[in-house]
């Protein structure tokens, strides 16, 4: 069964450009590869927006300091911007604004899930 019938059998449903940015991102950043491991997160949190934005918090997060830097924002910027158009067009800047919740100049994973939930919630993407 090709890749895009396994997607509708789950219920995976995704437009052509979610679906490239996904392999675009998967190439880049991961040599084209994604454990099963991987494969089973991105199911199971597919159709809760709470534990989707926590699953796009650690894969950004890659040096595990708790904090989201403008290069991690950069690198997963892609994705979101094509799962949630809301997020589209959003500078590194307009993001720490946005999500800085404590004002502290820089946006913690937590802080970064809740804006990426308010995100979300504007949209029926997911």
């Amino acid at each position: 069964m090709c890749g895009t019938c396994q997607s509708k059998a789950l219920r995976y449903n995704r437009t052509a450009e979610q679906i490239q940015a996904y392999v675009d991102y998967f190439d880049k950043h991961m040599g084209g590869r994604l454990s099963l491991k991987g494969v089973e997160d991105i199911m199971r949190v597919h159709h809760k927006p709470s534990l989707h934005a926590g699953w796009y918090a650690r894969i950004c997060d890659t040096d595990n300091d708790g904090l989201i830097s403008k290069d991690e924002f950069e690198r997963i910027y892609c994705l979101m911007a094509v799962q949630w158009p809301n997020t589209a067009g959003k500078s590194y800047d307009d993001f720490v604004r946005e999500a800085d919740a404590d004002n502290s100049g820089a946006v913690d994973v937590h802080e970064f899930v809740n804006w990426l939930e308010a995100s979300c919630n504007k949209t029926t993407n997911i």
